[in-house]
């Protein structure tokens, strides 16, 4: 374990927190008791109307270094401002509020961002686990600095929910960007990019829940629009031009030319984007699952991704309407 601080904690810990009654409680606890005990947790309660204010409150009735911050629901990126605006480390870790920390996460990270002064930006590999809790699948980062370079030019590298970040390099880049409210990791990843260096661990240290809030099509049509923009925006500013941003807002019509792709090929990004996230729930392997995309895609069958999304959106809801009729009988 690390010597005592003089000032403030080693770590600061922002969980978001909007209508997360069910799941909150597990994510705290899956930080106060880390292995790592000189942290801060920071909960930031978004406007929630369900049982979500109860939770931290009991919370924070034992566990003195939480601290609550109650918003009248802003955006995520605003949330995330005034949480990292509020704490008090050098290093801010983030966790969702329907995630889970394994034991030694915290302590893992820390000890790698300490050995390596260069290192500003540090996540991990993660298990995807059901509502329930249930493993269904896993992911495999890249881990390299100039790994993931070569592929934050055409997507997100770290899972948000597990990333360790060096609070210089985060002001340095600018931080979390007001306005843009989907793919704001992605985008301040690309911006840190410039000021430091960057890497992913090996170890699943961190499991994420999928479940039908951010699996569903209208959230993956969001999230494509927001990550081209994104994109763009990055191209843009290597470039010495303007970013297709207007106050972090995303303006698609000047995305589309600066990376000199047509709307056809966004509506393949979005169909692509959908059943990707549909994909991550079927019970297999990532790494199976994986190859059987890259298979797919090689042969030519994108379009069965638009098919498969459709099918499931229709199984799903199926299910919703016998499970309604077996309840009311």
């Amino acid at each position: 374990m690390h010597g005592s601080r003089a000032i403030g904690p080693a770590i600061s810990v922002i969980i978001p927190a909007r209508d997360e009654e069910r799941h909150l409680g597990e994510a705290i606890g899956s930080i106060a008791n880390q292995s790592f005990i000189d942290l801060e947790i920071i909960v930031v309660d978004n406007g929630s109307t369900d049982g979500t204010g109860r939770i931290i409150d009991i919370w924070s009735s034992r566990e003195p270094r939480l601290r609550a911050i109650r918003l009248e629901r802003p955006s995520l990126n605003a949330s995330l401002c005034r949480a990292v605006e509020s704490s008090r480390a050098p290093f801010i870790a983030r966790i969702d509020a329907d995630d889970v920390a394994a034991p030694a996460r915290l302590q893992i990270q820390y000890e790698r961002m300490v050995a390596d002064p260069d290192l500003g930006l540090l996540g991990t590999a993660a298990d995807f686990i059901d509502s329930e809790g249930r493993v269904i699948g896993f992911t495999e980062p890249p881990l390299s600095d100039r790994d993931i370079r070569g592929c934050l030019t055409t997507g997100c590298p770290f899972l948000h929910s597990s990333v360790m970040m060096r609070r210089d390099a985060y002001l340095a880049s600018g931080g979390y960007r007001q306005g843009l409210n989907l793919a704001e990791d992605y985008d301040l990843w690309l911006r840190m990019a410039a000021v430091t260096g960057m890497a992913n661990i090996s170890d699943r240290l961190v499991q994420y829940r999928l479940h039908s809030g951010n699996v569903s099509a209208r959230r993956a049509a969001r999230l494509a629009i927001s990550s081209t923009c994104v994109e763009a925006a990055n191209k843009a500013r290597l470039a010495g031009v303007p970013e297709p941003l207007i106050d972090g807002t995303p303006l698609l019509r000047k995305a589309l030319p600066i990376l000199g792709i047509s709307h056809r090929d966004l509506r393949l990004r979005i169909h692509y984007g959908a059943f990707e996230r549909w994909y991550l729930t079927i019970p297999l392997p990532y790494s199976i699952k994986r190859r059987l995309r890259r298979f797919a895609v090689r042969l030519g069958f994108r379009p069965i991704f638009t098919w498969a999304l459709g099918a499931s959106v229709l199984l799903s809801a199926v299910h919703k309407h016998l499970v309604r009729a077996r309840r009311s009988r």
